[in-house]
């Protein structure tokens, strides 16, 4: 055994010789021993639970805040221990006086490098997701107030290790958000025991029923336990879900899976869990002597999910423009063959990225729009939640953008009215362009051949996706003007479609003057990868500029085909 393991050992022996030490930790209250001893006798009357609890009048003040807190729309005010009892359940009660008890068993100690306030928060975070998926699943059977209590308990071997270790020790810990994998893995280094482990040997010690000990008996690195309880799986998916809020939100969708795989939850039921448990963990606050911290909770929670959504633009830029630059059948090696489909194409393996991140993109834009939705007020909190709700729909354009060109476009190449076909367009359009007050004039080349050779869907599109980008720049109306001429010398068509709206932003305009395809091209929101595909199959080119006399101009050229010079 190497030096460094021989310490850890020596100081896993210490700390375990330690918690033994009647001494070493806190001592649950006469009343909370009591309640345990109790927690089991189905025979206990309402009379002996209500005289219990009221040995310990701020015990009763606190359980009675809690009482008539909005978690339990209580019709009139609950103003004795036996009428809470009598409207919330004897069980209930009992677990609520319980957990009460045992938050106050740990002092909250400011002068430590733990932050205790954080810890009961997040541990309230958990109870709390705990006890709702309880609730809301019809597929397993778990006593709601019991998984709030086993939630509630899940990492409070944390406060038991490091009630024994100096402060000094803690300086490296991972934060308390991080996930239980992280966590377990730095103690068994730092220390050769985690806090599971110390949470076991105490609990045992206090008596706490059999089933509450057993939820920290899961192996941290099986995160779900296929043979464990049903309240193991509801406690470990709550755990989970605290990692999701604090830790950051790019696996939401994964956590989505699983609930639906363990708990027959929906992706919309897991994101109402998730964005509700912030005001009821506010109402559970005063009784646990905690201040309200809402908003700041939910600012930590939006910063988290704008990080997580700044990786997966990220991510989308770096694997795009691999697949651009690389495409397949060349030498370099693929960084994930998984999603490369074999022979499919740049276009397949964009396909393929574009799927990799709409799962979990589309489950943090949800949870966002519930938390937004749940939010009344026009604070801070409000805003950052519309910015990153508008971040994510621009990534969802990027993958629509990109989805429309992976599919395999196939021109149809036949004679068409190239004249008769753009009436047609406008037609259509003329009363969508009415009402946001743009004016459409459109100039003919009489010179212009009546049938031409070209794919009649792809160039009505291309028009069509010009048209739209140029409505949006014109925000309070103006005018877009179309022509189009034949250049008999070079057998070639122009069509110009010039808007008076404002100019196109300098990034988007880059972007837009490079005829190269790139990763960023696709974030333009302008549909200029397909536009640029069609235009292209056409042996065609189109050219974005910004006008002298304001504005914006785009310019198509496609040769003037007929069939009979096809033919010849």
């Amino acid at each position: 055994m190497k030096r460094g393991e021989v310490v850890v050992v020596d100081e896993r022996v210490r700390i375990l010789k330690k918690i033994q030490e009647e001494h070493a930790l806190p001592a649950l209250s006469p009343l909370a021993v009591q309640l345990l001893e109790l927690a089991s006798d189905d025979s206990v009357t309402v009379g002996r639970i209500a005289s219990l609890i009221e040995r310990d009048p701020a015990l009763v003040t606190r359980l009675l805040k809690l009482a008539n807190s909005a978690q339990f729309s209580t019709r009139s005010p609950i103003s004795s221990v036996s009428r809470a009892v009598t409207h919330l359940g004897l069980k209930r009660v009992r677990l609520m006086a319980l957990s009460i008890s045992l938050r106050h068993t740990f002092p909250l100690r400011s002068a430590s490098a733990f932050d205790f306030s954080r810890f009961w928060r997040l541990s309230l975070y958990r109870a709390m997701i705990a006890r709702e998926s309880a609730r809301m699943s019809a597929w397993i059977e778990v006593d709601p107030e019991e998984a709030f209590v086993a939630g509630l308990i899940l990492r409070i071997g944390q406060l038991m290790l490091f009630q024994v270790l100096p402060d000094a020790w803690v300086q490296g810990c991972p934060d308390m958000g991080s996930s239980l994998k992280d966590q377990v893995q730095w103690e068994n280094r730092q220390f050769g025991i985690n806090h599971r482990e110390v949470g076991r040997i105490v609990l045992k010690r206090w008596r706490f029923p059999e089933p509450l000990v057993k939820v920290l008996e899961a192996d941290p690195d099986e995160t779900l336990p296929s043979g464990g309880s049903p309240l193991c799986t509801v406690t470990q998916l709550a755990d989970k879900g605290g990692e999701i809020l604090f830790g950051g939100g790019e696996h939401l969708y994964r956590f989505h899976g699983e609930v639906q795989d363990r708990l027959k939850l929906n992706g919309e039921q897991v994101n109402e869990i998730l964005a509700g448990v912030f005001a009821q963990v506010d109402e559970l606050a005063g009784a646990f002597d905690l201040q309200e911290g809402r908003g700041k909770d939910v600012l930590e929670v939006m910063e988290k999910a704008n990080l997580a959504l700044s990786r997966l633009n990220l991510h989308l830029e770096e694997r795009v423009q691999w697949f651009l630059e690389h495409p397949p059948g060349s030498e370099v090696s693929e960084p994930d063959h998984a999603l490369c489909p074999p022979d499919g194409g740049t276009e397949a393996a964009l396909q393929a990225v574009a799927h990799e991140i709409r799962n979990p993109l589309t489950a943090l834009s949800g949870f966002v729009q519930r938390l937004a939705k749940n939010s009344a007020s026009e604070d801070q909190r409000k805003q950052y939640m519309k910015i990153i709700l508008g971040e994510a729909a621009r990534l969802e354009r990027v993958l629509q953008e990109m989805n429309d060109y992976a599919k395999q476009y196939r021109p149809d190449f036949r004679e068409n009215d190239l004249g008769q076909m753009l009436g047609a367009i406008l037609e259509r359009a003329h009363e969508w362009f009415k009402e946001r007050n743009i004016y459409l004039r459109v100039h003919m080349d009489p010179d212009l051949p009546p049938r031409l050779v070209f794919d009649a869907k792809g160039i009505a599109d291309v028009i069509q996706k010009i048209l739209t980008n140029s409505a949006r720049l014109m925000d309070g109306g103006g005018d877009v003007q179309i022509s189009c001429s034949y250049d008999s010398a070079h057998r070639a068509v122009s069509l110009i479609i010039h808007d008076s709206g404002r100019p196109l932003p300098n990034e988007a305009m880059s972007e837009l003057l490079d005829p190269i395809v790139l990763s960023k091209t696709f974030g333009t929101g302008l549909g200029i990868p397909m536009v640029r595909k069609i235009v292209g199959s056409h042996g065609g080119t189109i050219t974005f500029t910004r006008s002298e006399r304001g504005g914006n101009r785009a310019e198509i050229r496609l040769p003037a085909y007929t069939e009979s010079y096809r033919r010849n």
